[in-house]
């Protein structure tokens, strides 16, 4: 028995302008399946379909596509990053797509829904209607602007999903640095400066924005200039004034400001 496929209202189909669609997974497979289960009439327009991260980032800024179809974890840039590079004010519907169950929760959240993969054509209709309600809204005006950028919204939806890479930008070149590589990140002015066992990059983010993104399991602030990713921490050094000094494995010594202190030991266990 075939799964019935839902279908645009009919009073929508030809007093509009086709909802654009964008598509933004690293697995053909993922993709096509989506393709597959959008509405087959010509409600729809797929503006483009994207393998990698910087890619889905150029064809959002070029498209403005009305809905998203996000993966999380995809090559260059992550679904986070991509959102990040989004143009102020613009505000699509936003489907994650991904295999792992980040957060059940996300699922009714008013800023973005969820399909887990494999998904089924039932959960993919409720998705997909849900996106062309807020397509629909925005096009009449009825749906108020949300004062929460995209990335911060979806950050509260799916709170489990971090970092894994961090891409660093020189002039026209990027710089892909793996999370399980980086030693510590330090304040740098109006940057901070990520340094792994090879080399240390100057990046435009601020320690508090990593703190939001980063794995905190992993990597802990000890101080207003410093987060450490605690893989790489020696030992900590006691001072006669109760004062400590983490030590690193690369030989660095960094100083552990007391607000932090309980934090790093509780992590520490």
């Amino acid at each position: 028995m075939r799964t019935a496929v839902w279908k645009l209202p009919l009073k929508y189909r030809y007093s509009m302008l086709p909802c654009k669609i964008l598509i933004a997974d690293d697995e053909m497979l993922a993709r096509k399946a989506i393709k597959l289960a959008l509405p087959q009439n010509g409600s729809i327009d797929i503006v483009a379909e994207c393998g990698d991260g910087e890619a889905a980032a150029a064809d959002i800024r070029r498209h403005l596509p009305d809905v998203i179809f996000l993966d999380i974890q995809m090559p260059l840039l992550n679904g986070f990053e991509v959102l990040e590079t989004l143009p102020a004010n613009y505000d699509p519907h936003l489907i994650v797509v991904s295999a792992h169950d980040h957060a059940v929760k996300a699922f009714e959240h008013d800023a973005a829904d969820y399909l887990l993969k494999p998904f089924t054509q039932a959960r993919f209709n409720k998705a997909f209607q849900k996106a062309f309600r807020h397509w629909e809204q925005g096009a009449t005006g009825a749906r108020p602007a949300s004062n929460l950028p995209l990335t911060m919204r979806l950050q509260q939806a799916i709170p489990e999903v971090y970092k894994t890479r961090i891409s660093i930008r020189d002039g026209i070149k990027i710089t892909v640095v793996s999370c399980g590589d980086v030693i510590f990140i330090e304040a740098s002015g109006d940057y901070t400066s990520v340094h792994t066992a090879g080399k240390k990059y100057l990046h435009n983010e601020t320690l508090k924005t990593f703190e939001l993104v980063l794995d905190p399991s992993v990597f802990v602030r000890i101080h207003r200039s410093f987060i450490v990713n605690v893989r790489f921490i020696k030992e900590l050094i006691s001072h006669y004034n109760g004062d400590y000094t983490v030590a690193l494995q690369n030989g660095e010594l960094l100083k552990l400001s007391r607000n932090y202190r309980a934090q790093l030991l509780q992590l520490l266990g």
